[in-house]
């Protein structure tokens, strides 16, 4: 008897999940009604699209983190930003790069990414604790490093929300 009832079970199940495979509604990819040429375009797109997330370490997902203020400046002061530029002296000694974010729902963290000449040279996380949150790192720009720098700032999961770009130049005597 008891393995009549188990021979049944197994017949009904069988029976669903072949009735369910079979009423499964059968829909034609997007690839087949496209032309070859721009599939192959789209994939192109695709393909580079993911070397660059690779490269940048950037996702595509959209970030609930808006940057409403940014810059580069030579201090900060009561969470405020004090001359704030885009040119600077070799002899500045220290730079800081300061950033306001808004629509963070539960605290998170942003990270600034430093770039000498296109090489990484700091990133630091840094806290956001509410919606609109202030906050910096910094940065010691030794003499001679003159040359093209960028500040990257990044949400947690890598998404970019902004980058300042500025120059250090030799000190004119």
């Amino acid at each position: 008897m008891k393995r009549d009832i188990t021979s049944i079970v197994l017949i009904v199940v069988f029976a669903a999940v072949f009735t369910l495979a079979a009423c499964a509604p059968r829909h034609k990819s997007k690839a087949a009604k496209t032309d070859p040429a721009k599939q192959e375009m789209q994939q192109e797109s695709t393909a580079a699209k993911a070397e660059s997330e690779v490269k940048t370490g950037a996702t595509t997902t959209p970030s609930p983190l808006n940057v409403a203020d940014a810059a580069i400046a030579k201090s900060v002061a009561n969470l405020t930003p004090v001359d704030s530029g885009s040119s600077f002296d070799d002899g500045v000694g220290t730079l800081y790069c300061f950033t306001k974010v808004l629509g963070a729902a539960e605290p998170t963290q942003i990270t600034h990414v430093w770039y000498y000449n296109n090489e990484q040279v700091a990133m630091v996380n840094l806290d956001v604790k509410s919606s609109a949150y202030r906050t910096y790192s910094s940065k010691n720009i030794w003499p001679g490093a003159t040359g093209n720098w960028r500040v990257e700032v990044k949400d947690q999961g890598g998404a970019l929300l902004n980058q300042l770009n500025f120059e250090v130049k030799a000190a004119t005597p």
